[in-house]
């Protein structure tokens, strides 16, 4: 069952339900006006006279209050329906027999003879009944109307069948005078409708006329109220049950515990729920637009003259116990005032195109007078055809013929051309109603089709423009929309703005309309632009579904008010939602029909824009590949390019083993390792690592490189080359640009190295003759610190068999999976156990023992080392 044929279904059953209560309450009051009279009332747990009134039929045969009823054979009376099966019987004779046991247990067998319904149209009476009926009217035709026209709107269905609840409040179905099959029903039904209506009351009157800032945080509320009113309506149920069944019933069930406090609590209960209004009141009036506090001014004053009197009168009667029949005119004021609540809530509908009802009247009823009128028109010439035409020929035939038509044969005759006529119209209707509809813009679209026209035309479209031009063609196709926009990030148009902020302003959403009509088809308007800033694509970005701008705000925002969205004619906004991202926004302008978007039609829409959201996901993520790919060239060429940097080969000098290597964590690494040849003897070895890595990493070490050569070459005692290089990185790079450095100088001839340090991880070195792994701990200030640094240098000896390792920080920090760093205890042990080995099988070693390690992990940071044995 699709979901049009569910509501369609649900429509017509409480429209029959709401039209039987209203006809068996409608008749209820009739009998009151019309019905003669006893003047007494029994108490609800036994039949005995509650109340009699002054001077009243039951008065005159003698009855009082306290005395027991029984039937005139002497039987007891069991229940409601045995005195109503009397007072029925009565009706016709205007005499109600029965024996009646006073006080003191003497019985009496009394005639009550009836009394005939007053003729004063002025009497209380009359008001009371002609009133309520009016109100009962008024609710039900309200509550039906607004259902109907807006049954897939939430909060117009639940101000529907608020209003249509309401009617339960005002009389009584249970007449004497009608049969129990219509009186029992009813009664059901008004016990049901009196228990849901605060519920209902509460829940419309958070979101109308526009949400409260507390609708969402009262949820737990609401569900909590539902379930009170769910259970003391069963409550309820059961008791009107037990009445039908006996007086002994009704007895027992107002004797079980807790039973007669829970069934006044449904009392305060209903208060609660019916003063929700003026809760809402009190929040929305601190943060109104002016139009919605012109809307929200009308309906609460008509709320307030409407509703309060009511209210107090409830409260009176609970409380004082005052009897309609006591204080008559205690209940004159609330009852008259009360249309004032549905006559308000009527007028701000209308009046304010609150729940977009005004459209609907504005054009469906001219669809219906002329759809509907055809058909008329068609019954009137099908008549005059028939009764003008077939027949006198048909009666001619036979008069030329000389024989008188059977009644059988005309019988026949008029089958026959009423199949033909119905023949006729069942093959012109659906065509004339298919051009009423096009001439209307009401033509019916199957859900499946349009996305799978959708799908064969964008496949079509060569660019992301030409895409979303044919999205808004099918679109049109299907609803006949009189503008269709879309408002993307920039980055996804064919022609993106240069710069997304301007002057300091917030990034903007931009795009372009397709105007729809029958002189505007396709025109195009270009350089829209919306702020990313906006509360509408907050609200859009937490809440991803459509959300309609008829009226222009629903919770204090107005939405409707920035030029672009005047310019589109926005009436929904759909979002193009991609995971948690928002891509854009796709508006639409009102329907050509002037009718509102249903839920099918919003269905409809979040499938388009899942769709046109998943081409531009897959439009953005070919760029950000393609940009990649670019980007992953020119890293290549960037890393090439600095591997050049580095050298391409150890020295070759005699008693030293030197080999070095650097393995960058990204495509450009950040850090560096040189070695300058100073004499046939001697050699300075560096090793740095400038902070980060990347390209900008990569570009500082090339400068390093090139400043630390030509130190080298005029003063490469390591003093001198790091006090220059010092002033070097802090005059060329940011504050944030640093950079460690390690510069020794070997002697071969002396065995011998001078070396200073900034910043940089301890060099270790292996001493061979004792098999210990010693850390040259000397350092001063990473390069770029301080502009006036001070680096002092530190000389250390070694013996032929020794081994000293430089390493970056990338090696002693890197981690596993298991967020274990590889550490300095870790390198100490491997070059302690390993020191011995020529430098390159060291090498070899070292960085084996970190693959193992780290796994399948990366390297976070770049790996560099330069080991020198000394032979």
């Amino acid at each position: 069952m699709t979901q049009r044929t569910h509501s369609l279904l649900s429509l017509w059953l409480l429209t029959f339900l709401v039209g039987f209560y209203v006809m068996v309450r409608l008749m209820s009051g009739v009998n009151e006006l019309r019905s003669w009279s006893t003047g007494m009332a029994l108490e609800d747990t036994q039949p005995i006279v509650r109340s009699v009134e002054p001077n009243s039929a039951a008065q005159l045969a003698g009855i009082e209050p306290g005395d027991e009823l029984f039937q005139p054979d002497g039987r007891p009376l069991a229940s409601f329906g045995d005195y109503a099966r009397l007072r029925r019987a009565a009706e016709q004779t205007h005499v109600l027999p029965l024996v009646v046991k006073k006080p003191d247990g003497n019985f009496y067998r009394i005639e009550v003879k009836l009394l005939p319904p007053s003729t004063s149209w002025l009497s209380l009476e009359v008001f009371f009944v002609v009133e309520t009926a009016l109100i009962v009217l008024l609710c039900a035709g309200v509550g039906l109307a607004v259902c109907w026209l807006r049954w897939e709107d939430t909060t117009a269905r639940l101000g529907g069948l608020f209003f249509i609840s309401l009617i339960t409040l005002f009389g009584s179905t249970q007449s004497l005078l009608l049969s129990p099959w219509l009186t029992t029903p009813a009664g059901f039904l008004q016990t049901l409708g009196s228990s849901a209506v605060g519920y209902f009351c509460l829940c419309f009157f958070l979101e109308f006329p526009n949400p409260t800032r507390f609708t969402k945080q009262v949820r737990v509320l609401k569900q909590v109220y539902g379930l009170a009113a769910l259970l003391l309506g069963l409550l309820s149920l059961a008791g009107f049950a037990a009445r039908l069944v006996s007086f002994e019933a009704v007895q027992w069930f107002r004797e079980l515990p807790l039973v007669n406090p829970l069934l006044s609590a449904r009392l305060v209960l209903l208060w609660f729920g019916l003063a929700a209004p003026f809760f809402g009141y009190l929040d929305r009036s601190r943060t109104q637009t002016p139009e919605q506090a012109r809307r929200l001014k009308v309906f609460t004053l008509g709320s307030a003259f409407g509703v309060i009197p009511v209210l107090l009168l409830l409260l009176a009667v609970s409380f004082f116990k005052l009897d309609s029949e006591e204080y008559p005119w205690l209940y004159v004021l609330p009852i008259a005032l009360f249309p004032l609540f549905p006559l308000s809530f009527a007028y701000v509908v209308v009046k304010h195109r609150v729940l977009g009802i005004q459209q609907i009247l504005r054009s469906g009823l001219r669809y219906l007078f002329i759809s509907r009128g055809v058909i008329v028109l068609e019954c009137i010439v099908f008549y005059f055809v028939a009764r003008y035409v077939i027949f006198p020929l048909v009666l001619g035939s036979y008069g030329v013929a000389g024989v008188k038509p059977t009644f059988l044969a005309l019988g026949a005759w008029m089958l026959g051309t009423g199949g033909l006529l119905f023949g006729v119209a069942a093959y012109i209707n659906p065509r004339l109603q298919e051009a009423i509809d096009r001439r209307f813009f009401r033509e019916a679209y199957k859900a499946q089709q349009v996305l799978s026209d959708l799908a064969t035309s964008v496949r079509q479209a060569t660019n992301i423009d030409e895409m979303l031009r044919r999205v808004a063609t099918t679109v049109d196709s299907a609803l006949h929309v009189k503008t269709i926009g879309f408002l993307l990030h920039p980055t996804l148009l064919s022609a993106p703005s240069a710069e997304t902020v301007i002057n300091g302003a917030a990034p903007m959403l931009r795009g372009f309309a397709c105007r729809f009509g029958p002189n505007t088809s396709g025109v195009i308007e270009s350089e829209l632009s919306f702020p990313t800033t906006s509360p509408l694509l907050a609200k859009l970005r937490r809440e991803p579904e459509p959300f309609d701008l008829d009226p222009e705000s629903t919770d204090g925002i107005p939405y409707g008010k920035h030029p672009t969205i005047r310019r589109l004619d926005s009436n929904l906004l759909v979002p193009l939602v991609s995971g948690d991202n928002l891509l854009g926004v796709f508006s639409l302008g009102p329907k050509l029909s002037g009718e509102p978007y249903t839920g099918e039609d919003k269905s409809l829409l979040m499938a388009v824009a899942e769709s046109v959201a998943l081409r531009l996901d897959n439009a953005q993520l070919v760029r950000r590949l393609t940009a990649e790919a670019t980007l992953r060239r020119e890293m290549e060429i960037a890393r090439d390019m600095q591997q050049q940097l580095l050298p391409a080969a150890p020295p070759a000098m005699s008693g030293l083993d030197v080999i070095g290597v650097s393995l960058p964590a990204s495509d450009v690494g950040g850090d560096y390792f040189d070695f300058f040849v100073l004499g046939p003897r001697r050699l300075a070895v560096a090793i740095g690592d400038v902070t980060g890595h990347g390209v900008s990493s990569g570009l500082l070490m090339a400068l390093a490189k090139g400043g630390l050569q030509n130190q080298v070459r005029n003063d490469a005692h390591p003093s001198s080359v790091m006090t220059a290089m010092n002033q070097l990185i802090a005059a060329s790079g940011s504050k944030r640009d640093l950079m460690t450095l390690t510069y020794a100088v070997i002697d071969a001839d002396a065995q011998s190295i001078e070396l200073a340090n900034a910043g940089h991880p301890f060099a270790y070195h292996y001493q061979s003759a004792t098999g210990r792994v010693v850390a040259i701990e000397y350092s001063a200030y990473p390069l770029g610190v301080r502009t006036n640094g001070h680096y002092p240098t530190q000389q250390l000896t070694y013996q032929a068999g020794d081994t000293v390792v430089f390493y970056t920080d990338g090696l002693v920090e890197a981690r596993n999976h298991q967020n274990e760093a590889f550490g300095f205890e870790r390198l100490e042990a491997l070059i302690a156990q390993h020191g011995a080995l020529p430098a390159a099988e060291l090498r070899a070693t070292l960085l084996a023992a970190l693959r193992a390690f780290l796994g399948e992990a990366a390297a976070e940071d770049d790996v560099t080392l330069v080991i020198i044995h000394f032979g």
